[in-house]
Formats: structure tokens, sequence, C-alpha cells
């Protein structure tokens, strides 16, 4: 009897707390401020790439790849590009860049700042290396994954003055966790240096990167079931279709806070932030207390705060 008294306890409690709303998480691209205070419009120059040349020759197209293509007002050159307009030749005799005449080229281009960087260590799993699984083997030391040590520096051209300096580590692991795009790839090689090439641009451009925001999951309130189909949207990454979901139950239910905090997250997908904040004031009722809404409108206002830290000067 005491048992058949705890189930309905457990139950009832379990339909209070999904009637506010449990919780899930959806991915969204949020902007991210240059790790440099450079914003508006951005002139630079990659130098050629040091150490391995054959890890550097990668590297360098893969910062062609990863160039940074929402911010219009970014402009690059390119070492192919700085040779061939300046004259200057990039590297020495010893096959290592030239940061004299790195500097000299970005200057004749107009570049305002002057990226240089050198793979400092990198170590790639060849097909030789990887052999089918054996007994025992996890007993045994785990081999060292792909990954890569790059040091990148920032110049301003017009004064030569060093603007800052970072060391991006990237392993196969990270490459795939922060970049989860980057699990097509063919080889964990590529893997590695496409993310540090992502990775090397947020030192002097805005960038976006992928952030899990908080859903409201409903369960036994009037509109749930269309609240939880635009969840479903949600975590697939079509916020668009999310929203619509979110926008109908709101329509017929106005009293479904769900919908309505779920809108305002809507609403930050599309960088729309004073929209944002209008729709969470109607998931703020006197039914329910607002501690959610509270931790959902300071994380609109830090994800406002970081995009006009990213583009405002």
């Amino acid at each position: 009897m005491r048992h058949s008294t705890f189930n309905v306890s457990a139950l009832l409690l379990l339909v209070v707390v999904c009637s506010v709303g449990c919780g899930m998480t959806a991915p969204m691209h949020v902007w991210k401020k240059p790790k440099l205070a450079t914003g508006g419009s951005v002139r630079v120059a990659l130098a050629p790439v040091g150490g391995s040349s054959e890890v550097a020759e990668k590297l360098e197209q893969a910062m062609v790849v990863a160039r940074p293509q929402a911010m219009q007002q970014l402009a690059v050159f390119y070492p192919d590009q700085l040779e061939q307009v300046s004259g200057i030749q990039l590297v020495a005799y010893d096959g290592q860049p030239s940061e004299m005449g790195s500097f000299g080229a970005a200057k004749r281009v107009g570049a305002e700042y002057l990226m240089t960087a050198e793979v400092v260590r990198h170590h790639f799993v060849t097909n030789d290396q990887m052999k089918p699984p054996r007994l025992l083997d996890f007993m045994r030391r785990k081999p060292p994954t792909d990954s890569m040590t790059v040091r990148w520096t920032v110049y301003d051209t017009r004064t030569g003055q060093r603007l800052g300096d970072n060391t991006i580590d990237m392993d196969r692991e990270r490459a795939e966790q922060e970049y989860p795009d980057l699990a097509y790839q063919s080889s964990g090689e590529l893997k590695v240096i496409a993310a540090s090439a992502r990775r090397s641009w947020e030192l002097l451009v805005p960038t976006t990167h992928v952030t899990q925001a908080d859903l409201d999951l409903p369960w036994f309130m009037p509109g749930s079931s269309r609240v939880r189909k635009g969840n479903a949207y949600a975590r697939q990454g079509r916020w668009d279709l999310a929203e619509r979901e979110w926008q109908e139950a709101a329509d017929v239910h106005p009293w479904n806070r769900a919908a309505w905090r779920n809108l305002s997250l809507a609403a930050v997908a599309n960088e729309d932030f004073e929209l944002a904040k209008q729709r969470l004031q109607h998931a703020n009722t006197k039914l329910w207390p607002g501690e959610e809404t509270a931790k959902t409108a300071a994380w609109i206002g830090e994800m406002q705060s970081e995009y006009q830290a990213s583009f405002l000067r």
C-alpha cells in the first residue's frame, strides 16, 4: 500500500514539474567577438606559415576555406596575392617566411594588420600507423591522436606594434566537438587543420560558434504537443520551422509560457534581441514564477552584448 502511495505521489510530482516545463537544449549559432578589439572593417594580410612546409601549406589553404563569409567588411590578402601585388619575395632562402618581406608586402597592399604563424608541433596518424585492434589493446597505452600546435602573432602594419599572440592546440577529438560538421572530413589530419584554421580567425574578426540554448519542454499544458514539435525542429537547427510551430501554439494558447519563452530564443537566433525581450514578457505569468524566465532574460542580454561587441568599435 505504501509502495502504491509512493508511485502516485511521484507521478503527481512529475505532472507538476512538467506542467511548468522540463528542459532540453538545441544548438544555436551565435557571434563571438574577436580576441583583439578590431570591429568594423578589417584589412588583413596573411604571411606564409612557418614550420613544417607540408603542414604549413595545408594550413594556408584551410585559412582560405575558413575565411568568415558573413563579414563583408573583411578584406584578406593571402601569401600568393601579397607576392603578386607587391612583388616582394616572402620566403627566405631556407624556405621559411621572411618577416621583413611580409611587413613590406602588407604595407604595399594597404593592410591594417599582418598575421604570422608557425606550426610549432604536429602529429598525424598515417595509414601505416593505423592497425586493427588486437586482444588486450585496452591494457596498452593509448596511442597519440592527430594533433597540432600553431602560434599566431598579429601586428599593426602602420606602427609595427605587436598586438597579440594566440597559441592554438588542436586535436581530433576537440575538432569534432567544437565543429561537428568536420566529422565528415576524410582524415583526422584534415579535421585538425581545418579546426585550427577556424580558430585562427578568432583573433581578428567576429566568428560564430555553436552554443546550446535551453528550451522549455511542457507536457501537460494546452498547446504542448505543438511546442514539442517546434522543439524537435530547433534541435535539428531549423529555427525557422520551430518558430512557426511555437507561434501557432502561442496564438491559440497565449498563456502557454513555454511557447513564448522558446519564441524569444528564436528571435535571438535571428539576431532580433528587442523582439526576444518582448516575447519573453509574455512568459512571465502570475501562475508560474519567473525564475526560468529571469535566466533566459540574462542569457539574451549576454548574447546581445556579445553581438554588439563583435561589430562595434
